[in-house]
């Protein structure tokens, strides 16, 4: 129904009024006096409007105001934390088990007649305003933090409150989740772990000095089972000589002998020393071992090139080579009628020092035949000793493969007699990782 201001309109859910020259709407319904909210007709006589619904006939002014424009008050009346009863604060400290929120709250809007909804939000949970006709909100299992709940009341005209009520929680973690229950616990256990880091350190520490000390007195012993030995056969030569009253060969032998024994002594207290001092130590040596036998022997002893020019640089073990030299001279040529030949070789292949030993002599098998052998086929102490040396040596080194040793070949002539022996000594250095040849 059009009149010259306004428009009526009637709805099963009561009359609709439009402003023609303001083009506002104005929504009357039970609330605002209708008997019912389903109007069947509409007339306007002079300034009234009659309107019939479905349960009778109501009339009011042409310019009656019906809207609501007042905000509703908004209470939050009533809390439950776990499920009991708790007085309403504008804070609220939980505990960590105190996670189950239970929240009432009621709008008050005397025109409304109830006809009122809300709008509500916990800031951490809900993301957007949740619209509800309920008067409450559950929140059964909130995470350790803080919160804030805010609720609006929208009158039957969809006004929203003026001042949502509101409600702070703080959830506070249990006393083992607390940053100064972490900080404490990580310094016990800091204290705990360098405890007994540091303890297995020094027990490993302690170890490695007590292993350092055992293998120093093992090379110290193998050092000690060879210097008799070779002192021994040289006093034998010296007094072979006064003996046969060849006086300037007893002197010269003598000379070279204390020079030796000066170098035995010397080289005897260190760990390692220079490829350089053993072969001066190797050649003093085999001079006197020429002239012990009387020049019977004719000796050979090279060093490639690529070795000469860092033999100072180059470290090995002392007093290793000159026992298993000594074996070719004692088992080798002693008793051997014709003259003999010896050659010694130091070379280099990757990271081991390769020291050969090769005689002409009459072969171990002969000499374990006269009793130069403590047991048939089977190594002298010098070889022994030399090999129980590399062992200790090589325990010390780095990512070393078991590949140092001594090798010893017997060496045959066509017709299978047995012409001499072969002893291959491998070395490994760790000097040539840091010489550029």
């Amino acid at each position: 129904l059009g009149t010259e201001q306004h428009l009526w309109i009637g709805t099963d859910n009561g009359l609709n009024k439009l402003d023609l020259k303001t083009k506002e709407w104005e929504w009357i319904n039970m609330t605002d006096g209708l008997p019912a909210n389903e109007v069947n007709d509409i007339a306007v006589v002079d300034d009234q409007v009659w309107v019939g619904t479905t349960k009778g006939l109501v009339n009011f002014s042409v310019n009656a105001n019906h809207f609501n424009r007042k905000p509703p008050a908004i209470l939050i009346s009533g809390l439950k934390i776990e499920d009991k009863d708790t007085t309403v604060m504008s804070s609220i400290d939980l505990n960590y088990d105190q996670n189950s929120i239970h929240l009432d709250f009621i709008g008050i809007g005397f025109k409304a007649k109830g006809d009122i909804s809300y709008q509500y939000k916990m800031s951490g949970v809900d993301k957007n305003w949740v619209t509800t006709k309920s008067r409450f909100a559950r929140y059964p299992n909130l995470a350790l933090g803080d919160y804030l709940f805010e609720v609006l009341a929208i009158n039957e005209d969809q006004v929203l409150s003026a001042i949502p009520a509101m409600v702070n929680f703080s959830i506070h973690p249990p006393w083992w989740k607390t940053w100064w229950f972490r900080l404490l616990a990580v310094l016990v256990i800091g204290g705990i772990v360098s405890y007994f880091v540091n303890a297995r350190m020094q027990r490993q520490r302690t170890e490695q000095e007590f292993l350092d000390q055992v293998n120093t007195l093992k090379t110290q012993a193998l050092r000690s089972q060879m210097n008799p030995h070779f002192i021994f056969n040289a006093l034998n030569a010296i007094q072979k000589f006064l003996t046969t009253n060849d006086r300037e060969q007893a002197m010269r032998y003598l000379s070279r002998f204390g020079k030796l024994i000066r170098l035995i002594f010397e080289q005897s207290q260190k760990e390692k020393i220079s490829l350089e001092d053993e072969l001066e130590f190797l050649n003093l040596y085999l001079d006197l071992e020429k002239l012990r036998f009387m020049e019977k022997v004719s000796i050979l002893l090279s060093v490639d090139p690529e070795l000469l020019d860092i033999s100072d640089e180059i470290n090995i073990p002392p007093l290793l080579i000159q026992p298993i030299i000594e074996n070719s001279f004692k088992h080798g040529f002693l008793y051997k009628e014709e003259a003999g030949h010896l050659k010694i070789n130091f070379s280099k292949n990757e990271a081991y020092l390769i020291c050969t030993i090769e005689d002409d002599g009459i072969g171990r098998k002969k000499a374990a035949e006269l009793g130069q052998s403590e047991l048939k086929d089977r190594p002298s102490s010098g070889l022994k000793i030399a090999q129980g040396r590399l062992h200790i040596y090589e325990s010390d080194q780095v990512d070393v493969a078991d590949e140092s040793g001594v090798k010893i070949t017997d060496l045959y002539q066509e017709n299978g007699e047995v012409c001499g022996t072969l002893v291959e000594v491998k070395i490994y250095c760790k000097d040539f990782e840091n010489i550029e040849l």
